[in-house]
């Protein structure tokens, strides 16, 4: 299914990026224009884990992105070209359906407790509610005064429902579903020299795999914690890459003795980052072993 993504995203124009290994909490990045995506494809959308939706919607809005889920199925259904449906806070999609958003048909109807959902247009739904009599349109449409009421205070029907309300009114009542609107960022818990450097004003948002976490403070940083040398020499060349795909400079956090940087990629230790005062001290002993030699080949 990721190759299918993939080249749905190229065709729209995208440049994509993949992390290095399978278990980061975002499968497909993928960068336009005018905006960045961070995309998990997972066949059973019910296989997400609750941290891996935290992260990558805490990442998103770090990056200014907007994270999707594409999947195939739940445990309990096929998933609907055209439907949006929501884990953990994550909006999720067929494949289908994104490669209509990228073409910019964006879908109007979500999947909310067993029922298709349609979100109302305020404004239009409540002019149209005050020209008319709101009896007769309950009657029509058969419901009761009380649901119109409660249609009006929500602004969500079912699909069904808002259909009947469009060609009576002959007006446009449902809302398409902006899937690149800014997405709630939860809170995460850090460890290690990951929480020095949120307690320095770091912004840090853990991906694991691939790299392990990005820290913005005024520039963007990609973090690993690498202690073997060797991995570390066949993660850099990856590592150059994400740098250049985010616009952030990639760093090896080391635990104990290492080199000032490998290929490039500039090597800082937990023991220096606990030790910082600031996060201006941080950044500027990254930007010190990217000078410094003593790199390893």
């Amino acid at each position: 299914m990721d190759a299918g993504v993939l080249r749905a995203l190229e065709r729209a124009g995208y440049e994509c990026f993949a992390p290095l290994e399978r278990k980061s909490c975002f499968d497909i990045a993928a960068r336009s224009q005018s905006r960045v995506l961070l995309i998990k494809v997972l066949s059973n959308i019910d296989s997400l884990r609750e941290e891996q939706a935290r992260n990558i919607l805490a990442l998103a809005s770090s990056l200014g992105a907007t994270a999707l889920l594409i999947g195939e199925k739940s445990k309990a259904y096929e998933l609907e070209d055209g439907l949006v449906y929501e884990r953990y806070g994550l909006q999720a999609i067929t494949s289908g359906t994104l490669g209509r958003v990228l073409e910019g048909e964006m879908p109007d109807k979500t999947f909310s407790h067993g029922r298709v959902v349609a979100r109302l247009d305020s404004q239009v739904f409540e002019q149209k509610l005050s020209d008319s009599d709101i009896s007769d349109i309950a009657q029509r449409i058969h419901v009761t005064r009380e649901a119109i009421y409660h249609y009006k205070k929500t602004l969500r029907m079912d699909y069904g429902k808002a259909l009947e309300l469009e060609r009576m009114f002959n007006a446009p009542i449902i809302q398409d579903i902006n899937l690149f609107a800014a997405q709630h960022a939860p809170a995460i818990d850090l460890h290690g020299y990951l929480r020095k450097m949120g307690k320095l004003g770091f912004d840090v948002i853990p991906v694991h795999r691939g790299f392990d976490a990005i820290a913005r403070e005024k520039k963007a940083m990609l973090l690993v914690d690498e202690t073997s040398p060797a991995l570390a020499r066949r993660k850099a060349g990856f590592m150059t890459r994400a740098g250049e795909f985010f616009g952030s400079e990639p760093v090896f956090v080391a635990k104990g003795k290492a080199p000032t940087s490998v290929k490039g990629v500039p090597v800082v230790t937990e023991k220096e980052i606990n030790e910082s005062e600031s996060a201006g001290e941080v950044i500027d002993l990254v930007k010190k072993r990217k000078k410094e030699k003593g790199s390893t080949p």
